[in-house]
């Protein structure tokens, strides 16, 4: 009687472990392969981060919260893109677990009159000969909760990819890192493409080229500044 009492305790014992056990895996299984970045957000009043280091990866991304839901919006949506992104390629079947990946997304902030712009860097090491490093710009009026890029700019003016290409090439063509002027020519040519990255900032546009869109790797990325009293003789008031 009593060694049934016991081997009945003990199968209960073992049982409560076994199930402890399970959920304990499938926990870590669930925040292995079902992370949503909402799981890894700390936030305070104006900016929001992921933080996440894993064995073989790491996710380190800063982001603005605005007061704005549309601009909110429209920040979360990239950075969701990003980050699910690169866990897409985390997937992929030639991915070395000896090595560590990288995702860093950092921002810088512009601001002038009723416009609120950011410009995201986005470093990314996939274990190529080099990182890769990327631009993209978000632009909003606060004043008529829109938001701005290269397709608003051309329907104000159908002028102004001429005029960006124009003084792009003035300002390139003097700057010492330009080392190859077929490249830098080709990366000013008149295209949205060219100039889908820009800011309103205190003393006038800044155009954004990432790298190799003007110079080699090795050269890094390029502004060039354009004043507002020369949009405005140009015909581009802003």
């Amino acid at each position: 009687m009593q060694q049934t009492f016991n081997d009945k305790f003990s199968m209960r014992i073992l049982f409560i472990f076994m199930i402890l056990g399970t959920g304990y895996l499938f926990l870590f299984s669930f925040s292995k392969e079902e992370l949503t970045i909402d799981s890894v957000f700390n936030q305070n009043s104006d900016e929001k981060l992921i933080n996440k280091v894993e064995e073989y990866y790491e996710i380190s991304v800063k982001y603005p919260n605005t007061s704005y839901k549309k601009l909110n919006s429209k920040i979360e949506k990239f950075i969701e893109r990003e980050v699910n992104d690169f866990y897409d390629f985390l997937k992929e079947e030639n991915i070395q677990q000896d090595r560590e990946y990288q995702l860093i997304i950092t921002y810088d902030s512009y601001f002038y009159d009723e416009y609120i712009s950011y410009v995201f860097h986005i470093f990314t090491d996939f274990g190529g000969a080099h990182p890769s490093n990327q631009l993209y710009t978000i632009v909003y009026n606060k004043d008529t909760n829109k938001l701005i890029n290269i397709e608003s700019l051309i329907t104000y003016n159908s002028n102004i990819l001429n005029v960006f290409s124009k003084f792009s090439r003035e300002q390139l063509i003097r700057n010492e890192r330009i080392v190859n002027t077929s490249m830098m020519m080709d990366g000013t040519q008149p295209l949205k493409k060219n100039f889908s990255n820009f800011v309103f900032s205190d003393n006038g546009l800044i155009l954004f080229f990432e790298t190799y869109q003007v110079a080699p790797y090795s050269s890094g990325e390029f502004q060039v500044l354009i004043d507002y009293e020369t949009l405005k003789k140009e015909g581009v008031i802003v």
